[in-house]
Protein backbone atom coordinates (compact mmCIF):
# COMPACT_ATOMS: atom_id res chain seq x y z
CA UNK A 1 0.00 0.00 0.00
CA UNK A 2 1.33 3.37 -1.13
CA UNK A 3 2.01 5.25 1.99
CA UNK A 4 2.65 9.33 2.73
CA UNK A 5 6.00 8.09 3.72
CA UNK A 6 6.31 6.14 0.71
CA UNK A 7 5.00 9.35 -1.93
CA UNK A 8 7.48 11.77 -0.05
CA UNK A 9 10.40 9.90 -0.40
CA UNK A 10 9.77 8.87 -3.99
CA UNK A 11 9.37 12.76 -4.60
CA UNK A 12 11.98 13.61 -2.43
CA UNK A 13 14.42 10.96 -3.28
CA UNK A 14 13.46 9.47 -6.38
CA UNK A 15 16.75 7.54 -6.56
CA UNK A 16 16.11 6.07 -3.50
CA UNK A 17 13.57 3.01 -3.37
CA UNK A 18 11.96 1.80 -0.01
CA UNK A 19 12.25 -1.62 0.66
CA UNK A 20 11.53 -1.47 4.59
CA UNK A 21 9.10 1.35 6.64
CA UNK A 22 8.99 0.90 10.70
CA UNK A 23 4.95 0.92 11.48
CA UNK A 24 4.72 3.99 12.54
CA UNK A 25 6.18 5.58 8.83
CA UNK A 26 8.95 7.84 9.85
CA UNK A 27 12.25 5.68 9.35
CA UNK A 28 12.62 4.08 6.06
CA UNK A 29 15.60 1.91 4.66
CA UNK A 30 16.38 2.21 0.94
CA UNK A 31 17.93 -0.67 -1.68
CA UNK A 32 21.56 1.20 -1.95
CA UNK A 33 21.44 0.92 1.55
CA UNK A 34 20.99 4.49 3.16
CA UNK A 35 18.26 4.85 6.87
CA UNK A 36 16.54 7.83 6.04
CA UNK A 37 14.12 9.90 8.56
CA UNK A 38 10.95 11.82 8.14
CA UNK A 39 10.25 14.56 10.82
CA UNK A 40 5.66 15.44 10.14
CA UNK A 41 5.15 19.14 11.35
CA UNK A 42 2.09 20.63 11.71
CA UNK A 43 3.10 24.06 10.26
CA UNK A 44 4.97 24.96 7.40
CA UNK A 45 6.52 27.55 9.51
CA UNK A 46 7.86 24.04 11.42
CA UNK A 47 9.25 22.59 8.86
CA UNK A 48 10.89 25.91 7.69
CA UNK A 49 12.84 26.41 10.83
CA UNK A 50 13.95 22.83 10.88
CA UNK A 51 15.55 23.28 7.46
CA UNK A 52 17.23 27.00 8.20
CA UNK A 53 18.42 25.82 11.46
CA UNK A 54 20.26 22.45 9.95
CA UNK A 55 21.26 24.58 6.58
CA UNK A 56 23.29 26.87 9.27
CA UNK A 57 25.23 23.76 10.97
CA UNK A 58 25.86 21.82 8.11
CA UNK A 59 28.35 19.18 7.94
CA UNK A 60 28.88 19.84 11.83
CA UNK A 61 28.73 17.03 14.62
CA UNK A 62 26.05 15.98 15.74
CA UNK A 63 23.48 17.57 13.52
CA UNK A 64 21.63 15.48 11.39
CA UNK A 65 22.12 15.85 7.15
CA UNK A 66 19.20 17.30 5.23
CA UNK A 67 18.06 14.73 2.76
CA UNK A 68 15.40 16.83 1.18
CA UNK A 69 12.24 18.88 2.39
CA UNK A 70 8.14 19.57 1.81
CA UNK A 71 7.99 22.85 3.74
CA UNK A 72 4.29 23.72 2.30
CA UNK A 73 3.38 20.18 2.27
CA UNK A 74 2.36 19.94 -1.50
CA UNK A 75 3.15 16.49 -2.07
CA UNK A 76 1.03 14.26 1.09
CA UNK A 77 -0.41 18.02 2.59
CA UNK A 78 1.72 17.82 5.69
CA UNK A 79 4.69 19.26 5.81
CA UNK A 80 7.85 17.40 6.28
CA UNK A 81 11.90 17.24 6.15
CA UNK A 82 14.00 14.57 5.65
CA UNK A 83 17.12 13.86 7.40
CA UNK A 84 19.49 10.80 7.40
CA UNK A 85 18.10 8.57 10.54
CA UNK A 86 20.54 9.17 13.82
CA UNK A 87 22.21 6.33 15.23
CA UNK A 88 21.73 5.27 18.92
CA UNK A 89 18.47 6.02 21.34
CA UNK A 90 17.34 8.83 22.95
CA UNK A 91 19.23 9.88 25.89
CA UNK A 92 16.16 8.82 27.85
CA UNK A 93 15.93 5.43 27.35
CA UNK A 94 19.50 5.00 28.68
CA UNK A 95 20.43 7.25 31.31
CA UNK A 96 19.34 4.58 33.74
CA UNK A 97 21.89 2.44 32.62
CA UNK A 98 24.55 4.85 32.18
CA UNK A 99 27.29 5.24 35.36
CA UNK A 100 27.90 8.72 36.68
CA UNK A 101 31.07 8.93 35.34
CA UNK A 102 29.71 8.43 32.17
CA UNK A 103 26.91 10.94 32.72
CA UNK A 104 29.30 13.31 34.02
CA UNK A 105 31.41 12.87 30.82
CA UNK A 106 28.34 13.04 28.14
CA UNK A 107 27.55 16.76 29.66
CA UNK A 108 31.26 17.73 28.93
CA UNK A 109 30.08 16.40 25.26
CA UNK A 110 27.14 18.27 25.86
CA UNK A 111 28.96 21.83 26.49
CA UNK A 112 31.14 21.46 23.84
CA UNK A 113 28.76 20.71 21.32
CA UNK A 114 26.28 23.73 22.30
CA UNK A 115 29.14 25.48 22.41
CA UNK A 116 29.89 24.79 18.88
CA UNK A 117 26.07 25.75 17.91
CA UNK A 118 25.84 29.44 19.61
CA UNK A 119 28.97 30.08 17.63
CA UNK A 120 26.30 30.07 14.64
CA UNK A 121 24.76 34.35 14.68
CA UNK A 122 20.83 34.12 13.81
CA UNK A 123 19.63 37.04 11.60
CA UNK A 124 17.42 38.50 14.27
CA UNK A 125 16.07 37.64 17.71
CA UNK A 126 13.11 35.09 18.11
CA UNK A 127 11.71 32.45 15.69
CA UNK A 128 14.10 31.58 13.14
CA UNK A 129 11.10 31.20 10.08
CA UNK A 130 9.40 34.77 10.93
CA UNK A 131 9.81 38.51 11.42
CA UNK A 132 11.78 38.74 15.23
CA UNK A 133 12.95 41.41 17.29
CA UNK A 134 16.02 43.74 17.30
CA UNK A 135 17.55 43.23 20.75
CA UNK A 136 17.18 40.32 23.07
CA UNK A 137 15.21 43.02 25.97
CA UNK A 138 12.42 43.11 22.99
CA UNK A 139 12.55 39.33 22.94
CA UNK A 140 11.76 39.17 26.84
CA UNK A 141 9.62 41.57 27.14
CA UNK A 142 7.50 40.57 24.06
CA UNK A 143 7.85 36.86 25.89
CA UNK A 144 6.69 38.16 29.15
CA UNK A 145 3.29 40.01 27.69
CA UNK A 146 2.40 37.38 25.31
CA UNK A 147 2.76 34.78 28.90
CA UNK A 148 0.47 37.63 31.18
CA UNK A 149 -1.74 37.94 28.52
CA UNK A 150 -2.50 34.39 28.03
CA UNK A 151 -2.62 34.20 32.02
CA UNK A 152 -5.21 36.92 32.52
CA UNK A 153 -7.17 35.58 29.84
CA UNK A 154 -7.72 32.06 31.44
CA UNK A 155 -8.31 33.61 34.44
CA UNK A 156 -5.59 32.58 36.18
CA UNK A 157 -4.34 36.13 37.10
CA UNK A 158 -6.08 39.27 37.03
CA UNK A 159 -4.59 42.38 35.53
CA UNK A 160 -3.28 44.14 38.50
CA UNK A 161 -1.42 41.09 39.88
CA UNK A 162 -0.08 40.10 36.29
CA UNK A 163 1.52 43.71 36.08
CA UNK A 164 3.25 43.18 39.12
CA UNK A 165 5.06 40.09 37.94
CA UNK A 166 5.85 42.00 34.62
CA UNK A 167 6.49 44.71 36.10
CA UNK A 168 9.66 42.81 38.71
CA UNK A 169 9.98 40.43 35.84
CA UNK A 170 11.39 43.04 34.05
CA UNK A 171 13.38 44.82 36.43
CA UNK A 172 15.88 42.30 35.69
CA UNK A 173 16.61 42.24 32.19
CA UNK A 174 19.83 43.84 31.13
CA UNK A 175 20.17 45.39 27.51
CA UNK A 176 22.56 43.28 25.85
CA UNK A 177 23.43 44.42 22.48
CA UNK A 178 25.38 41.45 21.57
CA UNK A 179 23.87 39.80 18.35
CA UNK A 180 21.82 37.10 18.16
CA UNK A 181 22.93 33.33 17.95
CA UNK A 182 20.98 30.38 16.78
CA UNK A 183 19.30 28.39 19.74
CA UNK A 184 18.34 24.85 19.32
CA UNK A 185 15.55 25.55 21.81
CA UNK A 186 14.31 21.88 22.83
CA UNK A 187 17.75 20.30 24.08
CA UNK A 188 16.72 17.62 26.55
CA UNK A 189 16.68 13.44 27.19
CA UNK A 190 14.23 13.43 24.00
CA UNK A 191 16.14 15.51 21.68
CA UNK A 192 19.77 14.35 22.35
CA UNK A 193 20.78 10.73 20.66
CA UNK A 194 23.39 8.67 21.98
CA UNK A 195 25.06 5.79 20.69
CA UNK A 196 26.79 3.34 23.02
CA UNK A 197 29.90 1.14 22.07
CA UNK A 198 31.54 -0.96 25.06
CA UNK A 199 31.33 1.63 28.09
CA UNK A 200 31.88 4.78 25.44
CA UNK A 201 28.83 6.61 25.55
CA UNK A 202 28.81 9.57 22.77
CA UNK A 203 26.33 12.07 21.52
CA UNK A 204 25.16 11.10 18.04
CA UNK A 205 23.00 13.78 16.79
CA UNK A 206 20.16 16.10 18.14
CA UNK A 207 16.14 16.04 16.69
CA UNK A 208 13.39 18.12 17.66
CA UNK A 209 14.82 21.47 15.81
CA UNK A 210 11.64 22.74 15.44
CA UNK A 211 11.61 25.13 18.38
CA UNK A 212 15.07 26.71 16.88
CA UNK A 213 15.35 30.60 17.31
CA UNK A 214 17.59 33.53 17.60
CA UNK A 215 18.72 34.60 21.48
CA UNK A 216 21.45 34.40 23.40
CA UNK A 217 22.71 31.00 25.62
CA UNK A 218 21.16 31.83 28.75
CA UNK A 219 17.50 30.24 27.54
CA UNK A 220 19.25 27.17 25.91
CA UNK A 221 20.85 26.88 29.75
CA UNK A 222 18.07 27.45 31.84
CA UNK A 223 15.31 25.33 29.37
CA UNK A 224 17.89 22.59 29.65
CA UNK A 225 18.55 22.64 33.49
CA UNK A 226 14.01 22.48 33.91
CA UNK A 227 14.20 19.47 31.33
CA UNK A 228 17.22 17.54 33.26
CA UNK A 229 16.37 18.65 36.83
CA UNK A 230 15.51 15.01 37.37
CA UNK A 231 18.57 13.59 39.85
CA UNK A 232 19.71 10.94 36.78
CA UNK A 233 20.78 13.73 35.21
CA UNK A 234 22.56 15.80 38.00
CA UNK A 235 26.23 14.76 36.67
CA UNK A 236 25.36 15.35 32.97
CA UNK A 237 24.52 19.30 34.11
CA UNK A 238 27.82 19.62 36.03
CA UNK A 239 29.73 18.72 33.11
CA UNK A 240 27.62 20.50 30.25
CA UNK A 241 28.15 23.82 32.85
CA UNK A 242 32.13 22.86 33.06
CA UNK A 243 32.56 22.69 29.47
CA UNK A 244 30.22 25.76 28.38
CA UNK A 245 31.67 28.42 30.50
CA UNK A 246 35.20 27.18 29.56
CA UNK A 247 33.65 27.49 26.41
CA UNK A 248 32.71 30.74 26.73
CA UNK A 249 34.55 34.12 26.13
CA UNK A 250 31.61 36.12 27.97
CA UNK A 251 30.32 35.92 31.65
CA UNK A 252 26.44 37.03 30.45
CA UNK A 253 26.54 33.93 28.47
CA UNK A 254 27.76 31.34 31.42
CA UNK A 255 26.28 29.84 34.24
CA UNK A 256 26.31 32.36 36.58
CA UNK A 257 22.48 33.21 38.56
CA UNK A 258 23.02 36.66 37.48
CA UNK A 259 23.02 35.75 33.90
CA UNK A 260 20.12 33.42 34.10
CA UNK A 261 17.83 35.36 35.89
CA UNK A 262 15.63 37.37 33.20
CA UNK A 263 15.49 34.00 31.54
CA UNK A 264 14.84 31.59 34.30
CA UNK A 265 11.91 33.87 35.53
CA UNK A 266 10.37 34.44 32.01
CA UNK A 267 10.72 30.62 31.13
CA UNK A 268 8.74 30.06 34.48
CA UNK A 269 5.93 32.19 33.48
CA UNK A 270 6.01 30.84 30.15
CA UNK A 271 5.63 27.69 31.42
CA UNK A 272 2.73 28.61 34.13
CA UNK A 273 0.69 30.53 30.32
CA UNK A 274 1.44 27.14 28.48
CA UNK A 275 -0.17 25.18 31.68
CA UNK A 276 -3.04 27.43 31.64
CA UNK A 277 -3.77 27.11 28.07
CA UNK A 278 -3.64 23.49 28.65
CA UNK A 279 -6.64 23.16 31.43
CA UNK A 280 -3.31 22.06 33.78
CA UNK A 281 -4.87 24.57 36.60
CA UNK A 282 -2.71 23.50 39.75
CA UNK A 283 0.18 23.13 37.66
CA UNK A 284 -0.04 26.88 37.00
CA UNK A 285 -0.73 27.89 40.01
CA UNK A 286 1.78 26.11 41.17
CA UNK A 287 4.57 27.76 38.73
CA UNK A 288 3.16 30.96 39.97
CA UNK A 289 3.73 30.50 43.36
CA UNK A 290 7.21 30.11 43.02
CA UNK A 291 7.62 32.66 40.69
CA UNK A 292 5.67 35.04 42.97
CA UNK A 293 8.60 34.04 45.52
CA UNK A 294 11.00 34.88 43.29
CA UNK A 295 9.73 38.23 42.62
CA UNK A 296 9.27 39.12 45.87
CA UNK A 297 12.56 38.60 46.33
CA UNK A 298 13.64 40.52 44.15
CA UNK A 299 11.05 43.30 45.41
CA UNK A 300 13.00 43.80 48.38
CA UNK A 301 16.46 43.29 47.64
CA UNK A 302 16.92 43.78 43.79
CA UNK A 303 19.55 41.90 42.15
CA UNK A 304 22.20 43.38 41.11
CA UNK A 305 23.29 43.12 37.28
CA UNK A 306 26.30 41.86 36.02
CA UNK A 307 27.86 45.27 35.64
CA UNK A 308 27.75 45.75 38.95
Amino acid sequence: MQTPTHLLLRTLLPEHTVTRLSPDGVRAQTADGSDVTVWWFRTAQQARTVVTALEMLHGKQAIPSLRGADIAGTITQRPAVVVDSPIGTPLTQCIDRMTTPQRHALGRQLGHLVADIHQHPASHYGPLAAPGFHSHAALLRARIAEAGNRLVAEKILDRSRCDGLTAVIGSTINDDSAHACLIHGAIGPESIWVDRTGQQVTISAFTQWNSAFGGRPAAEHVRLADVCADDAYFALRIGYGEVYDERSQRPIDQHRERSLLPERLTWMFSRAAHAATQAQTDEAHRLLTVLQRWCDAIHTSPYPTEEE
